[in-house]
């Protein structure tokens, strides 16, 4: 984070890259590539560096602290696509179990990580006290508005038609609007 204006991208990332290339060669892992290496933007590029979410803009704040919203590139597939397909009744059961197991190694392998961490001297510059998982929770009850309540056979039709985006949407308008959404896209049966 930088106030204000003056800050050399080319300048920062030439000298980024260059720790993190020594970073690498030290620890054995071989010359990063320079092409795909550390690229330094202005936040406002962040929209166009990633899909979009719904018909908003994906925005810094969103690349932050979304990760779960990310797809998975190519053919792989991220932590929460692995979920959508083992909770998928219409995935084969080889297609199920595979899941299962990533979702596992997933686990083992990142319990007990931080997926984000604080530079240092970033909480006192911007008087962020910390507060333990319980005041955190206590804040969101106070803060939380109960609007619906989605099973989870119509959560399965919000994921497969990706509707995600859309039902944060029409939140504003009430339950009746929320339902509404998926209904739209419930299956119909002969007798409909």
């Amino acid at each position: 984070f930088f106030e204000g204006s003056g800050v050399d991208a080319g300048q920062l990332e030439e000298d980024l890259y260059h720790l993190w290339k020594a970073a690498c060669l030290k620890f054995g892992l071989g010359e990063p590539s320079r092409k795909h290496g550390v690229v330094v933007q202005d936040g406002s590029l962040a929209a166009s560096y990633v899909s979009k979410m719904g018909d908003k803009p994906w925005t810094l704040a969103d690349e932050m602290a979304k990760s779960n919203s990310k797809k998975g590139r190519r053919s792989n597939r991220s932590f929460w696509q692995l979920i959508d397909c083992y909770m998928d009744e219409n995935a084969t059961t080889q297609h199920r179990n595979r899941a299962k197991q990533l979702i596992i190694e997933y686990a083992e392998a990142t319990k007990g990580r931080k997926v984000l961490t604080w530079t240092q001297g970033l909480k006192k510059r911007y008087a962020v006290t910390d507060m333990t998982d319980e005041e955190l929770a206590a804040q969101q009850e106070e803060e939380a508005v109960f609007i619906a309540e989605i099973p989870l056979d119509d959560w399965r039709i919000v994921v497969r038609h990706r509707l995600e985006a859309v039902i944060l949407d029409v939140c504003l308008n009430g339950r009746q609007a929320v339902y509404a959404v998926i209904d739209a896209y419930r299956p119909k049966t002969p007798t409909d």
